[in-house]
């Protein structure tokens, strides 16, 4: 199946855009907000999961709350972080959405869903920096294109995007 929707690289897609005011990014999605948290409850959520926050961009980042959707059927977006409400941070997963919904998405440089490890790297180049990740294969972090991209079994299940870093 070829991707209908591209996702573009350290902006977003359609109305849903890093920096953007939330009630333009979450407009049309309100019905499928499974749970809204802030900072403290989010960094719980993951430290109760086993994961180390100080770790991770989006706690670095800092954000005031979170967006966690379930089962939307127009995007594969898991979580969106807003801070200042300001859109900072999309968790796009082909957990999070049926099959259906993530075969539609690539992102504009063609890396899709499900792509390996070895197609992603040759469409992305080499990373910037990479780690392994607790209950998944790889975190490949690309901090200047405003991407991390997460692997479980060879194939590639999550994309992390943000505004790109410099250094």
């Amino acid at each position: 199946m070829q991707p209908q929707k591209t996702i573009r690289i350290g902006e977003g897609i359609d109305n849903i855009i890093l920096g953007k005011h939330k009630s333009v990014v979450v407009k049309g999605l309100t019905k499928n907000i499974h749970v809204v948290r802030t900072f403290h409850e989010e960094a719980k959520e993951y430290e109760y999961s086993g994961y180390s926050i100080k770790k991770m961009l989006v706690f670095q980042m800092g954000f005031d709350e979170v967006y966690e959707f379930k089962n939307l059927r127009k995007y594969p977006i898991f979580k969106m972080y807003f801070k200042d409400e300001k859109l900072i941070f999309i968790i796009f997963s082909s957990y999070s959405v049926k099959e259906n919904v993530y075969q539609n998405f690539e992102l504009d440089n063609h890396v899709q869903f499900l792509d390996s490890l070895e197609t992603v790297l040759q469409k992305m180049g080499k990373y910037e920096k990479h780690e392994k990740l607790e209950g998944y294969d790889w975190l490949l972090k690309y901090p200047k294109q405003g991407l991390e991209l997460i692997f479980d079994e060879d194939e590639l299940r999550v994309i992390n995007m943000f505004k790109p870093i410099e250094n």
